[in-house]
Order: C-alpha cells, then sequence, then structure tokens
C-alpha cells in the first residue's frame, strides 16, 4: 500500500498524471450546448453554437475564439434594410460561392453556418424564412 502511495504521489509531482486524461469526447448521439442572444456584434465560439439576433443597425459580426473542428450558427433577422458582414482575425471566412451573401431585408430572417477547418473558417447561409 506504501508503494502505491509513493507511486501517485511521484506521479502527480512530476506531471505524469496528465498522460492517463483524455480531452475526446466520443458520442454516438448530438450533443447541444445553450442558445445565446447576441447583444453585441461579437460571436465568441466558445459560449454556444446557436447565436440569434435582431439587427437595428448595419453590423458587422467579429468572431473570436473559433478553433478547428467548431461550427457555429448565426440566425439574423432583418425588419428593416440593415446590411451585415463578417470578420475574424484568427481565420478567413471562405464563403460558398466565393462571395458574401447580402442579407435578407424586410421581416426575413437568414441563417449562416460556419465550420472552422484547416485553419479557415467556411461559411454558407439560408435565407429569406
Amino acid at each position: 500500500m506504501k508503494l502505491l502511495i509513493l507511486l501517485l504521489t511521484l506521479f502527480s509531482v512530476l506531471s505524469f498524471s496528465q498522460e492517463f486524461h483524455s480531452s475526446t469526447i466520443r458520442t454516438s448521439g448530438r450533443i447541444y450546448t445553450y442558445q445565446d442572444s447576441l447583444l453585441s456584434p461579437t460571436i465568441d465560439w466558445t459560449k454556444g453554437n446557436c447565436k440569434i439576433t435582431v439587427l437595428n443597425a448595419n453590423t458587422t459580426f467579429n468572431m473570436i475564439n473559433s478553433v478547428n473542428g467548431a461550427q457555429i450558427t448565426v440566425v439574423v433577422y432583418n425588419s428593416s434594410t440593415y446590411t451585415v458582414s463578417w470578420n475574424c482575425i484568427e481565420a478567413n471566412i471562405i464563403w460558398s460561392g466565393g462571395s458574401p451573401p447580402i442579407q435578407s431585408t424586410g421581416g426575413k430572417t437568414d441563417i449562416y453556418s460556419f465550420i472552422r477547418a484547416g485553419g479557415k473558417i467556411y461559411g454558407t447561409v439560408a435565407q429569406n424564412f
């Protein structure tokens, strides 16, 4: 027993115990995170993967804390003729079709989907809901 306690103490002191931990989570179902109502134009990828906002002005959304393998959905309601643009200093945003979409106007909702892979963020949009 004393040998076991000595070994556990030694592993802890030398940080070998981290060898036995894994940061990988495997699941056969979906993992859901909370929905976040955007009150600012900053989209923090660490604070949920579903964002909802209502435009009150022309808006530039700034993405932060994106990581490879992460996905995020941003639902944008536009009751007027406001425009949106997208920015991320951590990775280039590559849009389906080659150019950023134009936000729907006049009481319409657009649903933007992003995934970061290979150091780039790939964006798509479903419009006019």
